[in-house]
């Protein structure tokens, strides 16, 4: 569905506006619309933490609130609703960490560094799911089209259709979702593929997590990080209270403000996004050292999201930050001959 049908809550001019705020403007949006969130609540809710940037520094805003440190960017009606709510530090929500076995290592070892996480464990292994479920490749909205491709039904004809050519049955064209000619191949790869990876690794801990502590969850997502996040930004603002609730307070932040945030409050975020120096062993033994880029991302070390080119980058960081499981990947569980089926012609050791 195109946007101009959908029911928008916020227009994009709106949220280019809110995406211009000041940082010390952002700060204000968010601990409003927190305190929204956890009126309508009772408090009882619980921040998704991935130990990433972004849920780091949603983190100490929220922290910080119920320590009584961020009174100074309250308006006096959100000043007087914080006291009569009781957002002190004795009402803190949960921080709740699904430990995937996925992520960076260092990533899970900065975690342990919190106080007040919660640890959650998926049922299914990784493995289990790339060899029973598939690989997401690409990104969801592909990986999804591939499945229905791979795996044709009455029901899905005209999915198919629209994904192949970009027709509509209406007779309209929508690019959008025609899938793009570099990811054909995988129609008949020799490997299974899915977009279920992140309803299996992510998403199910989370739900068997809310229904047992009957918490709702908050996420450091921002609009910066795709077409799907904005679009269902602008369909229920930071706030989403129906069925299915969710808050994401700080949606309208951008890459720089998060840096801005980093050094305005001396954050420590983990190693991973920062420029450092690694050691590696060279084909011959040797031991090296290089330097290398900061991950824009955390997320799943494993993962397959982006363009070949961008997977192909970020496996090249990984071949120094993290060899052995960098080798494992490529040797054990079958990497090497998916990049090499995709067309990445990343420099294996």
């Amino acid at each position: 569905m195109s946007e101009s049908k959908l029911k928008l809550l916020v227009t994009n001019d709106e949220l280019k506006r809110r995406k211009s705020l000041s940082l010390d403007e952002k700060i204000t949006w968010t601990l409003e619309r927190y305190i929204d969130y956890f009126e309508a609540y009772k408090g009882c809710v619980y921040l998704s933490f991935s130990g990433g940037k972004d849920s780091q520094v949603l983190d100490d805003i929220i922290t910080n609130l119920h320590d009584g440190l961020l009174d100074k960017y309250l308006n006096f009606e959100y000043l007087f609703l914080k006291n009569y709510l009781k957002i002190n530090s004795l009402s803190k929500p949960p921080k709740v960490f699904c430990d995937t076995g996925l992520e960076f290592p260092d990533i899970r070892k900065h975690v342990k560094g919190f106080k007040n996480v919660i640890w959650l464990k998926p049922k299914m292994k990784w493995t289990d799911v790339i060899n029973n479920v598939g690989f997401l490749i690409g990104s969801k909205k592909t990986s999804r089209m591939i499945k229905d491709l791979r795996n044709p039904t009455d029901r899905n004809k005209k999915s198919r259709t629209l994904y192949l050519s970009g027709i509509k049955s209406d007779g309209t064209i929508s690019n959008s979702f025609k899938l793009a000619n570099r990811w054909k191949p995988l129609i008949n790869a020799p490997f299974k593929v899915s977009d279920k990876c992140c309803d299996i690794f992510k998403k199910e801990p989370f739900r068997r997590y809310e229904k047992i502590s009957k918490r709702k969850p908050i996420t450091a997502t921002t609009t910066e990080e795709g077409d799907m996040r904005r679009i269902s930004y602008l369909k229920t603002g930071c706030n989403s209270f129906g069925e299915n609730p969710m808050s994401r307070p700080i949606s309208i932040w951008t890459e720089n403000d998060i840096w801005a945030y980093h050094n305005k409050f001396n954050l420590n975020f983990a190693p991973i996004y920062y420029s450092r120096e690694v050691e590696f062993i060279e084909n011959d033994g040797t031991l090296s050292k290089i330097r290398v880029e900061p991950e824009k991302r955390s997320g799943c070390i494993f993962c397959l999201i982006g363009s070949p080119k961008q997977i192909e980058k970020r496996f090249d960081r990984l071949k120094y930050t993290h060899q052995k499981i960098y080798n494992h990947l490529m040797d054990k569980t079958g990497f090497r001959f998916v990049f090499e089926f995709i067309g990445i012609k990343s420099k294996i050791f």
